[in-house]
């Protein structure tokens, strides 16, 4: 029998990025928030976290197994009028750690 391998989802590295599509300035009226869920079912519309520098906490996807991250882009209600049309580009970093099996760290 093989050791079981877990895949740990190492979230988010770093903040999304969001660049405006010219003519425009978008990006600023907007936030970037992800989760964690058992299914794209669950995402719904609560428990989401900033994208922040230290991205999401990590989670543990056992072999055989998935999980969904959901994320959700709040428009400020501050945002102006004038941004009606305007696009935006945004980039969310993700890796993936593979754990190897022990507790002292692969060798």
């Amino acid at each position: 029998m093989g050791v079981p391998r877990n895949l740990r989802a190492a979230a988010l590295v770093g903040t999304a990025s969001k660049s405006n599509i010219a003519p425009g300035d978008l990006a600023q009226y907007l936030t970037v928030s992800a989760k964690f869920a058992a299914s794209a079912a669950a995402c719904g519309t609560t428990g989401y976290t900033n994208v922040s520098s230290a991205g999401l906490t990590p989670v543990t996807v056992p072999k055989g197994t998935s999980t969904t991250l959901c994320f959700e882009t709040r428009l400020a209600s501050t945002a102006p009028a004038t941004v009606k049309g305007q696009s935006v580009t945004i980039t969310i970093p993700l890796a993936a750690t593979q754990l190897c099996g022990v507790p002292s760290g692969c060798a």
